[in-house]
């Protein structure tokens, strides 16, 4: 794997939706109470990416700055 990011939500179902249905990521795969974690990988299949979503009972307490960005590249002769 090249590149894994890994992030801890509240809010997991609109997330995947907005990853899938806007960005036009595909869900490689899930899990469910794994450790009392729900999550989803995302990506493009093929590619030695992906994004890790997880969810739980807990709060999620980010602390988003301007430095605190994921910048994606489109690579149209990728995306189908």
């Amino acid at each position: 794997m090249i590149f894994r990011y890994a992030r801890h939500t509240n809010k997991l179902t609109p997330l995947v939706a907005f990853y899938t249905n806007i960005i036009g990521l595909k869900k490689l795969g899930e899990f469910q109470n794994h450790s009392n974690y729900n999550g989803v990988f995302l990506g493009l299949p093929g590619l030695d990416w992906h994004l890790e979503f997880t969810e739980s009972r807990e709060n999620v307490n980010h602390k988003p700055d301007e430095d605190d960005i994921m910048a994606l590249k489109e690579a149209q002769s990728r995306i189908q």
